[in-house]
């Protein structure tokens, strides 16, 4: 939460770009390149296309599209983006459109005064959701929601719904927690 205060008082584009990445607990890559036509603002959604997602080198587990729920804070702040380009976020130092580059996220964080990365966030996210005894969140939602597969294979086999309400339920705290209404 301190953390977003402070990003608050940056009105830099990667400082909105760290907030939305922290509220949907994505990766650097994964938010850096959100495009436009990727988001349903009518189903509060984010598609991340199978080929913005990690690749692991396993020839069994291809990268498939990620669906994230979108909170209304997180709508809030994508909205508040001029649109200049097929990028959410373009960067502010590019002379073309381009999306920013890797280390600004966390140069970002750092003049914030932090000394953290967005993986960092993610782990964050995780242990909190975990420890959390309020909510008792499941582990397979949890560990859905930060993109990660859980099972064996005749688990995964079987494994096809998006959890979507459950996950909302999840990023809906999660946004509650790390980004308080300010009075």
């Amino acid at each position: 939460p301190a953390l977003m205060v402070e990003l608050q008082n940056d009105p830099g584009r990667v400082a909105r770009c760290v907030e939305v990445g922290i509220l949907t607990v994505t990766r650097s890559q994964e938010i850096r390149l959100m495009e436009w036509d990727e988001i349903d603002f009518n189903n509060k959604t984010w598609l991340i296309p199978a080929a913005k997602m990690k690749v692991k080198d396993d020839e069994e587990q291809k990268p498939k599209d990620h669906l994230v729920p979108l909170t209304d804070q997180t709508i809030e702040i994508i909205k508040s983006m001029p649109r200049l380009g097929r990028y959410v976020f373009p960067s502010d130092h590019a002379d073309e459109h381009q999306p920013f580059r890797p280390n600004a996220l966390t140069g970002c964080i750092k003049r914030a005064g932090f000394k953290a990365t967005m993986h960092g966030m993610r782990t964050t996210f995780r242990n909190w959701g975990g420890d959390s005894r309020e909510h008792n969140f499941r582990r397979e939602v949890l560990e859905f929601c930060l993109s990660h597969r859980v099972g064996d294979e005749a688990e995964l086999s079987y494994w096809n719904s998006e959890m979507i309400d459950r996950r909302r339920d999840v990023m809906e705290a999660w946004s509650n927690y790390v980004k308080p209404q300010l009075p």
